[in-house]
């Protein structure tokens, strides 16, 4: 859905760079679940859905 909506408001003439934009941000998606977990950590958070 959201490649859709990307794509559809999108200007024409940009249209393949913003979904390969896309494509690299949710590539990258891992790393900023790494960099939470490691905040969640240094700050000490007690809510976890795995004991």
């Amino acid at each position: 859905m959201q490649a859709t909506l990307v794509y559809l408001l999108s200007p024409p003439e940009v249209r393949m760079r913003v979904l390969g934009l896309l494509s690299v941000c949710i590539g990258l998606g891992p790393i900023g679940f790494l960099a939470l977990g490691l905040a969640a950590d240094a700050l000490e958070c007690d809510h976890r859905l795995v004991r």
